[in-house]
């Protein structure tokens, strides 16, 4: 796509609050876990290890399942090259990076596996500094961020550990008033990463707003929890699902409200669950497996999100300015300039939506490899204008 004008009718979008639906069942897991390490890469969620259950025993499974759509089935993945459960997950550039988790022993481990689709195998390209489980993995700019865990010994983890994916090199930082903490929900909104919750020396009730360099913000969750399982939306939306409120599962949802730090209260899951997965995917919330009672479930549960209403505008048609290269590539930046408020929907060739930006009043610089789209055609829409990019890593 050449850089130009493009005529565009503006759609307003309007959050309604606290309208949502039930929560509905979906297709259950081939392999019932709690623990796991769940994303969602291109058109599909991927569940990845976690500890299962069998003859009323637990124990890290290397399974690896996927979910092309939210009306289909679970289908087996490529294995892990070990059983882990607690790891952390991320992607950069179509290919799945998992770090640290409980090996087979029950031991923190420092390996990393990646997964490359092209050669469709798993690749070892650790070690860590230092084994770890049960932490958290944020993506801030070009980095992923690993806090809290606890180590060998199941001492806590007091750093912050920074990988870069493009070199595989590690910083080891230290963050003034970072308190460290296991079993923590964590979400990324705009390159701020939000710990919720927790485990150290007791639930807590903590939240730390992290921006890659310092705490830039703390507040408290409406109960001590752990074992929370969090994820956030394309529209900077973050959500916190079950855990533990002392020895006990919970069924609570949770929405925080960025602003204030303050929370929502959203329909309960169907039944209460702890160390739960959780990732926005065909724009529900969803929740994968979990413990209930000591023993590893399989149920699948989904919350549509479907509280946007779309209205036609009384706006006349006005120009809008959208410049980005094409082919993109990850450190290219897509600059929109809009006369009124909006969204920008990104769509897979196949016709799912992928991505959903919100587009403000103005100047907009909307970095490409935020969006953690692996190569391929996306078609963009604003309204009734639509067009097509390439993306290549």
């Amino acid at each position: 796509m050449k850089n130009g004008k493009i005529a565009i009718s503006v759609a307003l979008l309007i959050w309604v609050a606290g309208l949502y639906g039930e929560w509905s069942e979906i297709s259950h897991l081939r392999v019932k876990r709690y623990g796991a390490a769940a994303v969602v890469d291109g058109d599909s969620v991927l569940v990845i290890g976690g500890f299962t259950t069998e003859r009323h025993r637990n124990y890290p499974t290397a399974s690896v399942e996927a979910l092309n759509d939210i009306g289909g089935e679970w289908h087996d993945g490529v294995e892990l090259p070990e059983p882990l459960a607690f790891s952390g997950v991320a992607v950069w550039g179509g290919k799945i990076f998992v770090f640290g988790g409980f090996n087979s022993n029950r031991v923190p481990t420092d390996e990393i596996y990646m997964f490359d689709p092209d050669s469709g195998s798993w690749q070892d390209v650790g070690p860590m500094p230092m084994g770890l489980a049960a932490f958290s993995v944020v993506k801030i700019d070009s980095f992923f961020y690993l806090l809290g865990g606890v180590t060998v010994g199941r001492a806590y983890n007091p750093l912050v550990l920074r990988f870069s994916p493009t070199d595989f090199s590690w910083d080891t930082l230290v963050i003034e008033s970072w308190v460290p903490r296991s079993y923590m929900g964590a979400a990324v909104v705009n390159d701020t990463a939000y710990l919720m919750g927790g485990f150290y020396f007791g639930q807590v009730n903590w939240i730390t707003v992290f921006d890659g360099q310092s705490v830039v913000g703390t507040s408290s969750m409406p109960e001590e929890v752990s074992g929370l399982a969090s994820t956030s939306d394309i529209l900077g939306e973050i959500f916190a699902v079950g855990g533990y409120y002392g020895l006990q599962e919970t069924d609570r949802v949770w929405k925080l409200n960025r602003n204030d730090l303050t929370w929502q209260e959203l329909p309960h899951i169907p039944e209460p669950r702890g160390f739960s997965s959780a990732v926005v995917f065909d724009n529900s919330l969803v929740v994968i497996g979990g413990r209930w009672r000591r023993h590893a479930v399989e149920n699948v549960y989904a919350l549509s999100l479907n509280s946007i209403e779309e209205e036609p505008s009384t706006v006349e048609p006005e120009n809008v300015i959208v410049k980005a290269p094409n082919p993109l590539r990850p450190s290219d930046m897509i600059i929109v300039n809009a006369p009124s408020d909006g969204y920008l929907k990104i769509y897979s060739a196949s016709g799912r939506l992928v991505a959903k930006l919100q587009i403000q009043q103005g100047n907009n610089r909307i970095p490409v490899g935020r969006l953690n789209l692996p190569s391929g055609i996306y078609i963009y829409r604003f309204r009734k204008v639509s067009g097509k990019w390439l993306f290549l890593h």
